[in-house]
């Protein structure tokens, strides 16, 4: 986790990851966004429930007409329910 009080550019230096298994516990799980890049949150989680906070809310919720959370974003964290 990284603190600052003002706005400021981050620099991270490393490779990324190759395997981007994540194992969820029951419940409500918060995670990152395994990528370097934007994705649809249809091409990584089957059937989730997901939530974001950015000053609101955003959900995906499966089966839904409406959601307001369509893509997952490097940098950001998202809660995903497992059932």
């Amino acid at each position: 986790m990284v603190k600052i009080n003002e706005s400021k550019n981050l620099t991270l230096i490393g490779t990324e990851i190759e395997n981007k298994t994540i194992e969820f516990s029951n419940g409500w799980n918060l995670i990152g966004h395994p990528y370097l890049q934007e994705k649809n949150i249809s091409d990584v989680f089957d059937n989730r429930t997901i939530y974001s906070y950015n000053q609101t809310w955003s959900s995906y919720i499966p089966n839904r007409t409406f959601n307001s959370l369509r893509t997952l974003k490097p940098g950001y964290g998202y809660w995903v329910k497992k059932e």
